[in-house]
């Protein structure tokens, strides 16, 4: 009989909430991309951009991390 190492389902499921959390963020932050075109000055231009870089960023981390538990400790 194979044992699984005691955190196992909790690490597949938190990979799995990691990944979709992330792919809902990299998803938002497309339409914020696209926002920063057409924005009415340049200031808000910036900010929409700088809004939607974090949140890509924040989202792209999220399913880095999420996959890399699933590779490395799933």
């Amino acid at each position: 009989m194979s044992e699984k190492p005691m955190g196992s389902e909790h690490t597949q499921r938190d990979a799995e909430t990691l990944w979709a959390l992330g792919t809902f963020l990299v998803v938002l932050a497309l339409p914020v991309f696209v926002g920063t075109l057409y924005a009415d000055g340049w200031v808000q231009g910036v900010v929409n951009f700088a809004a939607a870089f974090i949140i890509f960023i924040i989202g792209a981390l999220m399913i880095w991390r999420g996959r890399w538990m699933r590779k490395h400790l799933g």
